[in-house]
């Protein structure tokens, strides 16, 4: 476990991860309180995701709209 700090990569560090976890075949929900920095978030690395092939296993979403998918 370690601690990113504002303005140190949080994002990056998430993106790249998720794509990881996406290629051995997960789906991958990145939560956040912020509808605005989901969407920002996502589309900075929406063609990242499309690149590798995994833009469909990965959801960038608020914690309640996460919480409505798996209901």
């Amino acid at each position: 476990m370690v601690q990113v700090l504002t303005g140190e990569g949080k994002s990056v560090v998430l993106g790249i991860i998720s794509t990881y976890l996406a290629l051995v075949g997960f789906k991958v929900y990145e939560a956040c309180y912020s509808n605005y920095l989901s969407e920002r978030d996502y589309l900075d690395f929406e063609n990242h995701f499309n690149l590798f092939g995994v833009k469909d296993k990965i959801f960038y979403r608020t914690f309640p709209e996460i919480c409505r998918m798996m209901l």
